[in-house]
């Protein structure tokens, strides 16, 4: 993983590199692909504070995922 790149102010890229490993358990094969990829991250404003006991599931997934301030808004295949 790259270290992130900035585009533009509150926007960053960063490159992975890896390989990704399918197992098929049936047939008893695996096979290994790359994943190669660029993340295009943007800056978002805190979420509301705090969550809602009254909050859905999803809701709640979403919140904690924007607990970071970052989103990522593209991905590219290298």
């Amino acid at each position: 993983m790259s270290e992130p790149e900035l585009i533009e102010p509150g926007k960053w890229k960063v490159t992975v590199i890896a390989n990704c490993l399918y197992v098929n358990r049936e047939q008893g094969t695996r096979q290994i692909n790359a994943c190669n990829k660029e993340f295009y991250l943007q800056a978002i404003d805190t979420p509301p504070i705090p969550l809602p006991q009254a909050a859905t599931p999803l809701q709640q997934i979403v919140y904690r995922a924007r607990e970071a301030n970052l989103e990522i808004y593209l991905i590219k295949d290298l």
